[in-house]
C-alpha cells in the first residue's frame, strides 16, 4: 500500500503525514503517553472507545498499520470525531 500523506482536525488540533505518523502524534497528546506503548495499543484504545460510544461493532481491515489506521480514521470521520481536510481553504 502507498503511504499517502494526509491532513486531519479533530476539534482544534491539526495532524499531518501518513496515518501512522498521525496514530502517533495522537498517542503523544495523550494524558499519559505510557498507557499505550505503541501505535498498535493506541489503535486498539480507539477501537474499543468507538464500540463503546457508538454500540456497534468496529471491524478493522487485516493488513498492516497504515491501512488500519486509515480505516479507523474513516469510521471515526463517519461519527464526526474528526475531518480530513483537502487544503488551507478547509481549516477552521
Amino acid at each position: 500500500m502507498m503511504k499517502e500523506s494526509m491532513h486531519i482536525q479533530v476539534d482544534n488540533n491539526h495532524f499531518y503525514g501518513t496515518a501512522v505518523e498521525i496514530l502517533g502524534q495522537m498517542r503523544g497528546l495523550q494524558f499519559d503517553p505510557t498507557e499505550y506503548p505503541d501505535d498498535e495499543t493506541y489503535l486498539w484504545q480507539l477501537q474499543a472507545n468507538y464500540i463503546r460510544f457508538v454500540g456497534k461493532e468496529c471491524p478493522i481491515p487485516k493488513g498492516d498499520l497504515e491501512t488500519q489506521a486509515v480505516a479507523m480514521f474513516r469510521r471515526l470521520e463517519g461519527i464526526g470525531a474528526l475531518r480530513f481536510l483537502e487544503d488551507a481553504d478547509e481549516i477552521q
